[in-house]
């Protein structure tokens, strides 16, 4: 079970304003009671799950920072904690933690990624220029800086990144190659088609296809942890949507004859 800490947080807020506006709406009408209770049960069980996984993220820092204070070293387990690589357990962001980016900010992460990924130091990249030397296994932080580039084809993006990958201006997918994993969001919004482009197999944070007008030859990832845009297709074709998707699609110029079939295809996913 896949979980997103955020998007719980984000849920509960969303079921606390509906059941305060339930209360206004019908007071404690008897008729209404049982619609009320269920709201209250459910934003009691989301509460308890987001409570159990703070209590989760907390020990975990108080182990680490217990270690660093007895001079202990690290191993695996702890560095993939510290550095985001747990997101199943704890939701995407976890990593944004005050206290653990507290404990970042000392740390050699260069030597910390290339022993959690059994890699070569000179494989890790922490900035732009270096996400773009060649041969870079992971690239932790962003690549905002990107979102100038109209084609990508001269550029050998890492296999691996940990944040978010800005290719807004990006019209063809010409020697386009993604990397196999996106912590972030993943921004193709110049797009018109996506013809044979080989998605990450995981995007953390949102999908932007929102120029897209087709979906020939479309094959999008198993899990995206955020919203997925396709506001421009028109028609679904032979759309095949995730697995997984944390937030909305969008689909706004689908005839709502074809939303309801997706709707239908896939009742776990929120589509608009």
């Amino acid at each position: 079970m896949k979980i997103d800490c955020k998007q719980l947080n984000k849920d509960l807020k969303k079921l606390e304003s509906q059941v305060a506006d339930f209360e206004v709406l019908y007071g404690k009408s008897a008729g209404k009671k049982k619609n009320l209770q269920d709201l209250l049960d459910l934003k009691k069980e989301i509460k308890k799950l987001i409570d159990s996984i703070e209590n989760q993220l907390s020990s975990n820092l108080e182990r680490v920072q217990a270690k660093l204070d007895a001079g202990r070293e690290l191993n695996k387990m702890d560095l993939r904690f510290l550095y985001g690589f747990e997101y199943e357990k704890y939701g995407r962001g976890y990593e944004e933690d005050d206290k653990l980016k507290q404990i970042l900010e000392k740390r050699n992460k260069k030597q910390d990624l290339a022993f959690v990924l059994d890699c070569k130091e000179d494989e890790i990249s922490l900035t732009t220029e270096e996400a773009l030397s060649g041969g870079i296994v992971f690239h932790y932080g962003d690549l905002m800086d990107l979102w100038k580039l109209q084609t990508a084809e001269d550029c050998e993006l890492p296999m691996n990144m940990s944040g978010t990958l800005h290719l807004g201006n990006v019209k063809t997918t010409k020697g386009l190659r993604l990397p196999q994993y996106i912590g972030g969001d993943l921004y193709l919004g110049s797009l018109v088609t996506a013809e044979d482009l080989v998605f990450p197999k995981i995007i953390g944070g949102q999908l932007s296809l929102r120029g897209l007008e087709t979906t020939k030859g479309l094959n999008l990832p198993k899990y995206i942890g955020g919203c997925l845009d396709l506001v421009s297709l028109e028609t679904a074709g032979d759309l095949e949507l995730p697995d997984f998707v944390g937030g909305d699609v969008y689909l706004n110029n689908l005839p709502q004859q074809e939303k309801q079939k997706l709707r239908e295809k896939y009742p776990n996913l929120k589509i608009k």
